[in-house]
């Protein structure tokens, strides 16, 4: 009877960290609760018991360990590391949504969207309701440039949660690269609706208002977009497009130029960028991206 009802303990406790996983900070929370499972189940069943349950299932509860420690380092931006305890995660136990979700997380940041797609096909294929699964595999879509798939991609992830600020703003970002201005701006006002403070939502919308020809919304929409972010060049390049698309080259050039000085990437950008087609051979704009 102790030992039927320490493994339903165990079963218990191993399910809900699985479930959890993606919600917990730290690794002092994995092995706390690990420590606390020991003495717990050791109480019940004494040292044979105990020994009998980890041998059964300590492998899977470790490869929960190994998610941790992977978050930590997805966190802080360490890709290639993460895959390693992903990896070793996955030779425990292949069988969670989440292991697999990170892996195509990792392999997607690392620029290696085909590999990416797989792994979130098998997170999904785990569980298919896993709404950020079918988002990431969207972004690994739209980075290969098949948007219309991506698409797809984020509006079954919002079929199963319309909450999630970033797949509205992935949506609205695919609907621009289409062209579909009005879907585009539906989209980032979703995102904005769920988190005001996002500047790129306020600067990419303002993309697509002017893409209906609404420059003076644009130009609200950029408004808040440098107030919330005065030090995010893009913002500062699309407000130059803006002005250009005015005819007001004293003031395109000028925001041009503080964008190219807050990073110098945007000079290659505006010497393909039709908004700027009539400054090309403007002097000044040629100084500013030489």
């Amino acid at each position: 009877m102790k030992l039927s009802l320490a493994i339903d303990c165990f079963r218990r406790i191993y399910l809900n960290l699985r479930f959890c996983q993606q919600h917990m900070n730290t690794l002092d929370e994995i092995e706390f609760a690990m420590a606390g499972l020991r003495m717990l189940l050791k109480e019940l069943v004494g040292e044979k018991g105990l020994a009998y349950l980890f041998h059964r299932w300590e492998g899977e509860l470790y490869s929960v360990y190994l998610n941790y420690k992977a978050a930590n380092l997805i966190d802080n931006h360490r890709y290639k590391q993460a895959l390693k305890y992903i990896n070793e995660s996955l030779e425990i136990y292949e069988n969670d949504a989440i292991t697999w979700y990170n892996k195509a997380l990792c392999l997607g940041e690392l620029g290696l969207e085909a590999e990416a797609i797989k792994a979130s096909d098998r997170s999904l294929k785990l569980n298919p309701e896993y709404a950020p699964a079918w988002c990431n595999k969207g972004l690994s879509l739209y980075n290969l440039g098949r948007t219309r798939e991506a698409l797809n991609a984020y509006e079954k992830s919002l079929d199963i949660n319309s909450n999630r600020w970033t797949v509205w703003h992935n949506k609205g970002m695919a609907h621009l690269r289409l062209k579909e201005f009005s879907m585009s701006i539906e989209a980032f006002n979703k995102a904005i609706k769920l988190n005001p403070k996002k500047a790129a939502d306020w600067y990419l919308k303002g993309c697509a208002l002017s893409g209906l020809g609404r420059l003076k919304e644009a130009l609200r929409a950029n408004d808040k977009a440098v107030k919330l972010a005065p030090k995010d060049a893009e913002a500062w390049y699309d407000r130059a497009c803006l002005y250009a698309l005015k005819n007001d080259k004293k003031n395109s050039l000028k925001l041009l130029s503080k964008a190219v000085k807050m990073n110098r990437k945007w000079k290659h950008y505006a010497k393909t960028d039709e908004d700027f087609l009539k400054y090309w051979g403007d002097k000044e704009f040629r100084k500013i991206t030489a």
